[in-house]
């Protein structure tokens, strides 16, 4: 039993150096979504890293990397459209990390922002992949819509009251006059809080023909050593 509790810690300690990573003092730039530093006709892709070094691929082209530290990436004169996406972490153990793969339709005169800590595998990742549409009917308020990696979770928006959530899904009409901001939580995972419109009034005014989605990756919580220990 004891060898047994010694192998299990071994893993843990290893995902644990895996994920490791100051991400959460890094600050992330929604309102770079709408500051579009290229042709009104074309798309940008904004890169945060928040762990480890990440080669950027669009379309199965190698565009650059990121760190923490170098943090964002900004690829300009994108296409509007669907683009695949792809983020690898760079590692001298080939495949010792998960890869984000995602196709993402870009839509002109916006960037799209992704912040991702990638982790030995899909459940030991979290992220955030930020975009904005065009409104259908432009009477309509903006819209915030949440898809999360999970069903069943709970979202609370500023200070209501903790909503649950069945699926994997939140929709919400957007207030543009003042900052918001929300958190993501489920029971075995890491929670997620953070702002979701720019940080400026003039930003926030950009938004009004366009909403707002998040799809969110949230980190299944790794095994406590203490608990392993214990058991044992």
């Amino acid at each position: 039993m004891k060898k047994l509790a010694s192998v299990l810690i071994i893993i843990v300690i290893v995902v644990l150096l895996g994920l490791w990573s100051p991400w959460r003092g890094i600050s992330i730039d929604i309102g770079s979504i709408f500051g579009i530093n290229q042709q009104e006709s074309l798309s940008g892709l904004q890169i945060y890293s928040l762990s480890g070094t990440l080669q950027i691929f669009v379309d199965n082209e190698l565009k650059g990397e990121v760190t923490p530290e170098t943090s964002p990436n900004f690829i300009d004169k994108i296409n509007p459209g669907e683009h695949l996406i792809r983020l690898e972490r760079k590692s001298d153990i080939p495949n010792s990390y998960w890869n984000l793969n995602k196709l993402v339709n870009f839509e002109k005169g916006t960037n799209v922002v992704i912040s991702y800590n990638i982790g030995t595998e899909e459940v030991f990742s979290e992220g955030q992949i930020i975009y904005a549409t065009k409104k259908t009917d432009p009477s309509k308020s903006s819209q915030l819509r949440v898809n999360l990696s999970v069903n069943g979770f709970s979202t609370q928006l500023d200070t209501l009251p903790l909503e649950s959530v069945a699926l994997n899904e939140y929709t919400t009409n957007l207030d543009l006059s003042r900052q918001h901001t929300i958190k993501l939580a489920k029971n075995g995972y890491e929670s997620s809080d953070f702002t979701v419109l720019p940080s400026t009034q003039e930003d926030r005014d950009k938004l009004k023909d366009y909403d707002l989605t998040i799809e969110a990756q949230l980190m299944f919580q790794p095994v406590n050593v203490e608990d392993i220990t214990t058991s044992s």
